[in-house]
C-alpha cells in the first residue's frame, strides 16, 4: 500500500475506526534512531490526523476533537428536533434532494461547490410550499427543523452545548441519519445518529450509568457539566504541541467542510487554539490545515473525496518540503473505488482554490490560490470552549487492580 518510505525511516501504519462506522488512517513514520518521550501525540479531527515524529511509537485511536459532546448533544439534537409524536421522522429523506439543492444554489461558488459554509446564511423558510405538498417544498415544520439542526444543539437561552450544527453542503448525507424515509420510527437500526445518542450519553459520558439518552437528555448547561465528566479522556483538545514541535513533529489535519460526522468547526476551534497559544507562525512550521470544500464525514457518504496526504507529510519530514496545493478527487459514489468524475485542488488553511471561470470546472487545471474567505471567525463560543487548554487531557492505566487516572 504504501511503497515510497525512505529505507532509514521505516514506516510504521494502523487503521482505526473512528468510532461513528468510517475508518481513519493513522500514520507514524518512525527514526528508530532518535527515540525520545513525549507524552501527548494529538489525534484531533475525525476525518483523519497525520503525523510523522522522530519518536517511538505512539499510537491512539483517532476521533473527534469533541467525541463526547457530539455523541451526547449534537446527535440527541438531530434526533429530537426532527422527531415527530409517533417516532418518525419531521423531515424526511425524500425532501433532502430540494433543501440540498437551495443551499448549493445560496452558498456554493461558481464551481458549484461551497468554500465555506460560514460565509453563508440560508432560511429553509424560503422552501416551504405555497399551496399543497410537493416532494418539490418543505412544509413549515420541516423547514423549522432544517433550520434548527444547522444551528446546532443548544439551551434555552439559544448558547450552543457543542460546536455548532451541521454545516451547509453537508445536507445530503443527513438521509437515512437524522431524516428518514416517510413513516420510518427512529431506532437504532435506522438512523445513525439515534444509535450512537442512544447508548453514549448513557455509559460512557460519566464513570457511572447515567440514565440519560436521546429520549429524555435536557439541553441546558446543567446537563452539560453533568455529561462533561469524561471530556478529558474522550476529547484531545489540549492545544500545547510545543514538545511534540520541538522533536521535529509534523501535523497535517484534513478535513470536510461538508461534514455530517464531526463539526469542522469545532477542528477549527482546536486549530485557532494551537496558534494563539504557539503563535501563528511558530505553528506554522510544523502543522498544516486542509479544509475541503464537499467533502464529507472521512471522505465517505453519499459521494467519496479523496487526497493523498501521506506523501506530502513524507516530504515535509524527509526533504524539508512544506505542504503546498494538493488534488482532491471526486468521486461518482460513496466508496472511493467508483470513477472519478472531479478534481480540485485545495490549498493550505486559510487560502482557497477559485475556478478561473474558464475551461472544464471539473478539472483542478482551471483553478488558482485565493486569500482565504472573509468575515468569518476560527472560534466558536460554546459551553465547551472553556477544553481548548493545556491541562485538560486525562489518561487511565490499569495497574492490575484498579483503574488509574490521572
Amino acid at each position: 500500500m504504501i511503497t515510497n518510505a525512505k529505507p532509514e525511516s521505516p514506516l510504521a501504519v494502523t487503521t482505526a475506526d473512528d468510532g461513528k462506522g468510517a475508518a481513519a488512517e493513522l500514520v507514524a513514520l518512525l527514526d528508530t534512531s532518535a527515540p525520545a518521550n513525549i507524552d501527548f501525540l494529538p489525534l484531533l479531527s475525525s476525518p483523519a490526523t497525520a503525523f510523522i515524529t522522530p519518536a517511538k511509537p505512539a499510537v491512539r485511536k483517532p476521533h473527534a476533537t469533541f467525541f463526547d459532546k457530539e455523541n451526547t448533544f449534537v446527535h440527541s439534537w438531530n434526533v429530537r428536533v426532527n422527531e415527530a409524536p409517533d417516532e418518525t421522522s419531521i423531515l424526511t429523506a425524500d425532501k433532502i434532494p430540494v433543501l440540498a439543492k437551495a443551499v448549493l444554489a445560496a452558498c456554493a461558488d461558481n464551481s458549484g461547490m461551497i468554500q465555506d459554509p460560514r460565509a453563508c446564511h440560508f432560511d429553509a423558510a424560503t422552501l416551504v410550499c405555497k399551496g399543497a405538498e410537493t416532494p418539490a417544498c418543505l412544509t413549515e415544520d420541516q423547514a423549522r427543523v432544517a433550520n434548527l439542526i444547522w444551528r446546532g444543539a443548544q439551551d434555552e437561552k439559544g448558547e450552543l452545548l457543542a460546536p455548532g450544527g451541521m454545516p451547509y453542503g453537508s445536507e445530503l448525507a443527513w438521509a437515512g441519519s437524522m431524516a428518514l424515509p416517510k413513516g420510518t420510527k427512529f431506532t437504532p437500526d435506522t438512523s445513525v445518529d439515534y444509535a450512537f445518542s442512544y447508548d453514549f450519553p448513557n455509559f460512557m459520558s460519566s464513570w457511572r450509568r447515567t440514565g440519560v439518552t436521546n429520549a429524555n437528555i435536557e439541553f441546558s448547561q446543567e446537563e452539560f457539566r453533568r455529561l462533561d465528566a469524561m471530556h478529558g479522556l474522550n476529547d484531545p483538545t489540549n492545544p500545547d504541541l510545543r514538545a511534540f514541535a520541538a522533536h521535529g513533529g509534523k501535523l497535517i489535519i484534513w478535513q470536510g467542510w461538508a461534514d455530517s460526522g464531526t463539526s469542522p468547526f469545532g477542528t477549527l476551534n482546536y486549530y485557532a487554539a494551537v496558534r494563539k497559544l504557539m503563535g501563528s507562525e511558530e505553528v506554522s512550521k510544523f502543522l498544516t490545515l486542509y479544509m475541503i470544500p464537499g467533502m464529507y464525514h472521512c471522505g465517505g457518504g453519499p459521494a467519496a473525496a479523496t487526497l493523498d496526504i501521506l506523501t506530502p507529510l513524507m516530504a515535509w519530514v524527509e526533504d524539508k518540503t512544506e505542504p503546498a496545493q494538493q488534488l482532491v478527487s471526486y468521486h461518482a459514489e460513496g466508496e472511493g473505488t467508483s470513477p472519478v468524475v472531479r478534481t480540485r485542488p485545495v490549498a493550505p488553511y486559510p487560502a482557497i482554490e477559485v475556478y478561473s471561470g474558464q475551461g472544464d470546472m471539473n478539472s483542478a487545471s482551471f483553478y488558482a490560490v485565493a486569500p482565504g474567505v472573509g468575515g468569518v471567525s476560527d472560534e466558536l463560543l460554546w459551553a465547551g470552549s472553556r477544553h481548548y487548554r493545556p491541562g485538560e487531557q486525562m489518561s487511565c492505566e490499569d495497574d492490575g487492580h484498579a483503574l488509574r487516572c490521572r
